[in-house]
């Protein structure tokens, strides 16, 4: 435990977040052993059907995750810690895990429109409505709730600019902010019982529990002890993207003076960036393939300039998307650079927006 609530005020985010991770790395671990399989027999045609689940998590479990994310014991000392790491040698269990692996292709090929996805956020839910049976000390239970939100919160952050507010159930600000996306839904097909009786209270309250669910330490716009920086910074460590807020300036591509041959895009003259500042989109990135450097350009949305982006800020699985998207057509960059430079060259004039070239 830690020694000193002013310390532990600047360590619990620290810990929060080590937990976090280690729930999303382990998640999958955790829930594919419970893949079940049942039989039923319909004895008028004698016809045999499967029917795969995700059985029910055991309780002592299911208690273990709890006093994990939300004890003041250190990550390294919980016994759920100890315990996954000892089942990552355990024979039995790795047997039940490729078994479960099995299973779970076999649902998800059968129900692709509604394919199971045994992640981190599957896995807090579950705990959330296990927290959620507890009806000895209520306020207990309700401040652990609210714990376990702040976590879900941080699994449902999307590096897309939208700010969950709530955490198991939204509110009508998430809602608004849903854009088409179904929120998840947990749906347990074996139609699981409750699992608590009145005496069993779990976890009881804790120094963790009590800081991160006092909503004087939440930051007003995004009701968390976590900033959207600092949600999107865990986001990106998993996921190969660029951030959603990464942005560059309108302006001619550096010098370099090293490649006397390089290939430099032909602009007209009349051509000259805006200098405002705009986001760096994936999707929006051209690649001359034939270039050795400079060669990833995205079209400034406010003038149509084409603006260089530089090699340092994609990584190598960007960079190779990028690049699929333009393979097998050479020419597609040169087409797209003449038809920029043609609708600028035209929007310059008086004649307005005519384009010169199709595009």
């Amino acid at each position: 435990m830690w020694d000193g609530y002013l310390m532990k005020k600047n360590e619990i985010k620290i810990e929060l977040i080590k937990r976090y991770k280690f729930i999303y790395e382990n998640a999958f671990f955790i829930l594919v052993p419970f893949m079940r399989e049942k039989e039923n027999k319909n004895y008028q045609t004698l016809d045999v059907d499967s029917f795969i689940y995700l059985e029910s998590l055991p309780k002592e479990l299911l208690l273990l995750i709890e006093s994990f994310l939300l004890s003041d014991i250190n990550m390294e000392n919980s016994e759920l810690y100890k315990f996954m790491n000892s089942m990552k040698m355990n024979v039995n269990y790795l047997n039940r895990y490729n078994r479960g692996l099995i299973l779970l292709e076999r649902k998800n090929n059968q129900y692709k429109c509604e394919k199971l996805n045994l992640n981190c956020l599957y896995l807090l839910e579950i705990l959330y409505d296990f927290i959620s049976e507890q009806s000895g000390d209520i306020k207990n239970r309700n401040n652990k709730l609210l714990g376990i939100d702040e976590y879900i919160r941080i699994s449902r952050y999307k590096n897309d600019k939208k700010i969950w507010i709530n955490g198991r159930y939204e509110n009508f600000k998430d809602i608004n902010s849903f854009n088409n996306r179904k929120p998840s839904i947990i749906k347990l097909e074996n139609f699981r019982t409750f699992l608590r009786n009145n005496k069993d209270i779990g976890l009881k309250s804790s120094l963790f529990i009590k800081y991160i669910s006092d909503f004087d330490n939440h930051h007003k716009y995004n009701c968390s002890i976590l900033t959207e920086e600092e949600k999107q910074k865990i986001y990106l460590e998993y996921h190969d993207e660029l951030p959603c807020d990464l942005e560059i300036k309108c302006d001619l591509e550096e010098t370099n003076d090293y490649v006397q041959d390089e290939r430099k895009i032909i602009r007209l003259d009349n051509i000259k960036p805006c200098l405002q500042f705009f986001d760096i989109n994936e999707e929006d990135i051209f690649v001359d393939l034939n270039s050795r450097c400079h060669r990833y350009y995205q079209v400034c949305p406010y003038c149509g300039f084409l603006v260089n982006i530089p090699d340092n800020l994609l990584s190598k699985g960007i960079k190779k998307r990028i690049e699929d998207r333009y393979k097998g057509n050479y020419i597609f960059f040169g087409k797209n650079c003449s038809y920029i430079n043609s609708y600028i060259f035209d929007k310059s004039t008086k004649q307005g927006l005519r384009r010169v070239l199709k595009k």
